[in-house]
């Protein structure tokens, strides 16, 4: 009896299903790798371009009257990055009401320290304003994501004492 040197059919077929196997394995590896570098990507230069228009925002707005700052703005960052565009929107900070909470706690007060809490909120209220700044993404299969980051700016040039200030000099010292 001869024997021939070489493999049988059954020996390649399972060679060919165990190549396959590992290619389709390494083949989703390779596109699971390749999403989360995008994603990082895409993740970068979102933070990258919120840092640089909030930058940007805080040159521009900075120690200016609250009045300055539009309540609406929009653009895009050119053809560096031609699937993000940019948002601001702005709107007057309102204090909550914090003299339930000091009453409860201290209890009974008089009346002229609830009209310094009262003066305090009006003062903050007129002083700061909220600014949010956008970055709008268009990822390749058509999905749209925002992110967002938010800051305060004061107006330091506000009256902090006003009427508060007049109604405590009344005391003597």
């Amino acid at each position: 009896m001869r024997q021939e040197k070489g493999f049988t059919l059954m020996e390649v077929l399972m060679a060919v299903v165990i190549m396959t196997g590992v290619v389709v394995s390494v083949n989703m590896v390779w596109s699971g790798n390749l999403m989360r570098i995008r994603q990082a990507n895409m993740y970068s230069n979102v933070a990258f371009l919120l840092e640089q228009k909030m930058a940007e925002v805080q040159v521009l707005y900075g120690g200016k009257p609250l009045d300055e700052i539009p309540s609406e703005d929009s653009g895009d960052f050119g053809p560096d990055f031609p699937d993000y565009s940019w948002a601001l929107s702005s709107q007057e900070f309102i204090m909550p009401d914090m003299s339930g909470a000091l009453i409860s706690e201290r209890g009974p007060v008089d009346e002229m320290f609830l009209q310094l809490i009262q003066q305090t909120t009006e003062m903050i209220n007129n002083s700061v304003k909220e600014v949010t700044v956008s970055v709008n993404v268009t990822a390749p299969n058509g999905r749209r994501a925002t992110h967002s980051v938010t800051t305060y700016f004061v107006d330091f040039e506000q009256n902090l004492l006003g009427e508060v200030g007049a109604a405590g000099q009344g005391g003597g010292r």
